[in-house]
């Protein structure tokens, strides 16, 4: 987000979502192959235990990735990406819900970013926050069981 004002928002938007579409995908899919084998030796144990317990509603995989995606921020997102492949969700599903949630999150992130180094005015970032936060909390229980 930093290269925003030096290279633009849209250039480094894209080099960012280039990034973390394949650093997810791979994450996804050593998940899927290698198991819980594989997360023990990355996350504590515990925090595998937790993975297992989720129990997705059913029909609302793409919603709860994208809304994890969107919540969980960027360094958990990793996780969320082993976890997928782990939980065995959907490759296409996953792919276009964390897809979807970076470029929600990403676009207004990078555009503020740059607008907010030209323009010194914390306004447009505290319009998105008053407008986001509420949806967020509304919605935080609507996915588990």
């Amino acid at each position: 987000m930093a290269s925003a004002p030096l290279i633009g928002w849209k250039q480094a938007y894209i080099i960012d979502l280039i990034g973390s579409t394949v650093g997810s995908s791979a994450a996804y899919v050593l998940g899927k192959k290698y198991g819980e084998a594989f997360i023990r030796r990355i996350i504590s144990s515990e925090a595998v235990e937790e993975m297992k317990k989720f129990k997705i509603v059913k029909g609302k995989e793409p919603e709860t990735i994208f809304m994890l995606r969107m919540t969980v921020g960027q360094s958990a997102s990793e996780l969320l990406a082993y976890g997928a492949g782990f939980l065995k969700l959907k490759y296409k599903t996953f792919f276009l819900s964390t897809t979807i949630a970076h470029a929600v999150l990403g676009i207004p992130m990078y555009y503020l970013t740059e607008t907010w180094v030209h323009t010194k005015s914390w306004i447009p970032a505290l319009f998105i926050a008053i407008i986001l936060l509420p949806i967020l909390i509304k919605f935080r229980t609507r996915y588990f069981e």
